[in-house]
């Protein structure tokens, strides 16, 4: 194999692992993405439990009244 021809072996391998990591950062930026959505879901599910539980708290018997009249 000639030099011309193992610098047009490299170069092809260059372009390809070029392509390669392209199509891998961008799959690590969607997965960042995904992972940041995520992320927000848990912190409003979260919230949203940390309120249920308060709220059910309340109305434990003798606590508070279910709004009611007895």
């Amino acid at each position: 194999m000639t030099a011309e021809e193992r610098l047009t072996k490299l170069e092809e391998a260059m372009l390809v692992n070029a392509s390669l990591m392209n199509r891998l950062e961008q799959n690590m930026d969607r997965l960042q993405h995904k992972v940041d959505a995520h992320q927000d879901d848990v912190a409003e599910l979260r919230g949203f439990q940390a309120a249920v539980l308060e709220r059910l708290d309340r109305f434990i018997p003798r606590r508070e009244s279910n709004g009611r009249k007895q």
